[in-house]
């Protein structure tokens, strides 16, 4: 893999850090809802490893994908109600690579989410725009990517809010209604020291791929609730 493809790789890992989960434009009024089935519901999100629905980043067109073997997201509604406008959403990422040429070993990232949380909102009605996506972090904290030759930082920030570029939400039911997330986010990240900043310091990158989200009324994850969106 060649060394501006492997800098590229890391770019689009950063995006990663927001795409995951849905957050309505923050200037537009909240009108749809996320239902639960129980007052306290706990929240778990994944992805379908190799395939098509995979989570994936990617920094251009034609660079390799990025993914990770270890990616949970874990939250909880304690609305009084059973409806909610927003979940708070704690990731966490592990043995993240990049796709590497035939022949070639498997580039590795470690992933720092620095206490950093995703908060997603219900989609605004009328459905004329994506939802957002929100990355929430303590004072002076961002999401961090780190390589033996350079670091890439993911700061707070707003993406999607637009037609095409953003989440939309697709309500299924296995006995049991849960939701899934279709993602398609471009969004920043920064580079810092080693060979990263050659190819300079901002960045914009693009997240894709889909996310199913599961609701249980228990904190083992033994019983299921379920979780819709209007």
């Amino acid at each position: 893999m060649s060394m501006k493809l492997k800098i590229l790789g890391m770019a689009a890992l950063a995006t990663m850090a927001i795409g995951a989960f849905a957050a309505m434009n923050a200037g537009a009024t909240v009108s749809g809802h996320f239902i639960t089935g129980s007052e306290h519901t706990f929240v778990t999100g994944f992805h379908a490893k190799n395939s098509e629905h995979e989570l994936h980043f990617i920094s251009e067109s034609g660079t390799s994908k990025i993914g990770c073997d270890v990616a949970t997201y874990s939250g909880t509604n304690k609305a009084s109600t059973k409806t909610a406008t927003e979940l708070t959403i704690t990731p966490g990422w592990d043995q993240c690579y990049t796709t590497p040429k035939e022949g070639e070993p498997e580039p590795k990232w470690g992933v720092d989410e620095n206490e950093c949380k995703l908060v997603f909102k219900s989609r605004a009605l009328p459905e004329a725009n994506d939802a957002t996506v929100t990355v929430t972090c303590p004072a002076g904290k961002s999401i961090k990517i780190t390589h033996p030759s350079c670091e890439i930082t993911v700061a707070p920030q707003t993406v999607g809010g637009s037609a095409g570029n953003g989440v939309t939400y697709t309500n299924k039911n296995d006995g049991t209604a849960f939701v899934t997330m279709d993602v398609k986010v471009s969004l920043a990240s920064t580079y810092h020291n080693g060979i990263c900043v050659f190819l300079g310091t901002s960045h914009t990158s693009t997240m894709e791929g889909s996310v199913t989200i599961k609701g249980y009324s228990d904190s083992a994850h033994t019983t299921r609730t379920a979780v819709s969106a209007t």
